[in-house]
């Protein structure tokens, strides 16, 4: 989805905020790339969140974009001037996130040796994103939803809390649910928490969004490097990335496509030889598509094409003979159904 500015401009003399406003938006989402349908529909609720206050819960596999998307909610929001406080959990031992999120006093625990203000306060104001809500211990847990609850933190060593005010933006490639009953997370966070979910697609669900992410990693390497001059991917090049099933999703891309740029040195063409050899020995496979219950007969239909046409390789004449249509037939199908390959 691109965002463009509105046509005409402001009286003479007048300063045109919606321009202004505009072009920010843009600065900040420039890295949410696509124009799928499952990505437009991301884009949406993300726009809709940055209308909100309520805390959002990100769910998806590892590299789809959460912590983009919690970054670009941030920037959207009337929170923007304030911090975006990231919390990688994953990279914290089990007494650290504690710590981490509470704050502490110097001599509370043997780790805190100095006065550690904690991250919920380093975000007053602003927003915080805790990356991999899921594999918080019990005392983590317990502090997240004091936080939820009454807008209080409490540092480890005081005995009095203190006020906080920041937006909670969680995220999990975990089924919290699940991880729920097993007893491994707490219910009455979970509720919380959940007031606005996200689900971040993985890239196998918008691969017409490939070509425009490959490009704008290239111009990113390009930009990095000083190079004035835009690489461009062959067709042939493409269409290996688009059969490719991504399990790293976009940060598979992006690292994907680094790596051709190095393979290429000074050609000016990525082709498919310079892309990774798991990238390339990818084979298509018509593998089977599960349609849960209560989808209506258009997400059905949508969903079979679409991911017919993918195994393929974007070969309309041979998806064509597996779904059972002649060939303008399913130009029709695709074209009626808003499917972009």
């Amino acid at each position: 989805m691109e965002l463009r500015e509105p046509a005409g401009g402001p009286p003479p003399g007048t300063v045109d905020t919606s321009v202004t406003e505009e072009r920010e938006k843009t600065r900040m989402v420039k890295a949410l790339v696509g124009r799928s349908r499952a990505f437009r529909l991301v884009y949406e609720q993300i726009e809709r969140a940055a209308g909100s206050d309520v805390p959002v819960l990100l769910s998806g596999e590892t590299g789809t974009g959460k912590d983009l998307a919690a970054q670009a909610i941030h920037e959207m929001s009337a929170r923007r001037k304030g911090p975006f406080v990231t919390v990688h959990t994953a990279q914290l031992g089990k007494e650290q996130v504690e710590i981490e999120l509470a704050g502490a006093r110097a001599g509370s625990k043997p780790e805190a040796r100095a006065d550690r203000t904690g991250r919920f306060e380093e975000a007053h104001g602003g927003t915080i994103f805790l990356d991999e809500v899921g594999i918080l211990d019990d005392k983590a847990q317990g502090v997240l939803l004091r936080v939820l609850e009454t807008r209080e933190i409490q540092r480890i060593g005081d005995s009095e809390p203190r006020r906080v005010d920041c937006r909670i933006i969680a995220a999990t490639q975990h089924d919290l649910r699940a991880k729920v009953e097993a007893g491994d997370f707490r219910e009455d966070l979970f509720y919380r928490l959940q007031v606005y979910t996200i689900a971040m697609p993985p890239l196998r669900e918008r691969k017409e969004d490939i070509p425009r992410l490959a490009r704008r990693f290239l111009h990113e390497q390009a930009e990095e490097g000083g190079s004035p001059e835009r690489r461009a991917l062959s067709p042939a090049a493409l269409e290996v990335l688009k059969r490719y099933r991504w399990p790293g999703n976009i940060r598979e891309l992006r690292t994907a496509i680094r790596a051709a740029g190095e393979a290429a040195n000074d050609a000016r063409v990525i082709e498919p030889e310079h892309l990774p050899e798991a990238v390339r020995r990818a084979t298509p496979s018509l593998e089977a598509v599960t349609i849960p219950i209560g989808t209506t007969l258009e997400e059905a239909e949508r969903t079979i094409i679409q991911r017919t046409v993918e195994a393929t390789g974007g070969n309309k004449k041979e998806a064509a003979q597996v779904l059972g249509i002649s060939r303008s037939a399913l130009y029709a199908k695709l074209k009626r159904l808003d499917i972009e390959l």
